[in-house]
């Protein structure tokens, strides 16, 4: 490894073990975040956070359906929402009404969230 100097009253000191450590862990980059609300997906890479949960895309507008029954604005609004996605967060409501459609987990939403966020190129 190449030495690293620093200046102190005009000289050029050998920076120690312990300095080097310092300067390496300030100017690393940070570690990527594990959260999946830090990560929204595309559309696409919604589409495969579903097929990794076992979630056809087309049996989502029925749940909906299902879901919003009783109030047809909101059903509007959410299918609208829906067919026309741009990008999917993870604390988006519609992430949790379709759980219990579709008995999954938080903590599969997660996994499949950060799998698919893991085939980024």
């Amino acid at each position: 490894m190449t030495d690293l100097y620093k200046q102190y009253k005009g000289e050029r000191i050998k920076l120690t073990p312990e300095e080097v450590a310092a300067v390496v862990a300030r100017d690393a980059p940070p570690e990527p975040s594990t959260d999946p609300n830090d990560y929204p997906l595309t559309a696409l890479e919604f589409d495969a956070a579903l097929v990794r949960l076992g979630i056809d895309r087309e049996a989502v507008a029925p749940a909906i359906r299902t879901i919003f029954a009783a109030d047809i604005d909101a059903m509007a609004d959410s299918l609208a929402r829906w067919w026309n996605l741009k990008t999917m967060t993870r604390d988006n409501a519609v992430m949790g009404l379709l759980k219990p459609v579709f008995t999954v987990t938080d903590a599969q939403i997660d996994a499949a969230w950060m799998a698919t966020v893991g085939r980024r190129g």
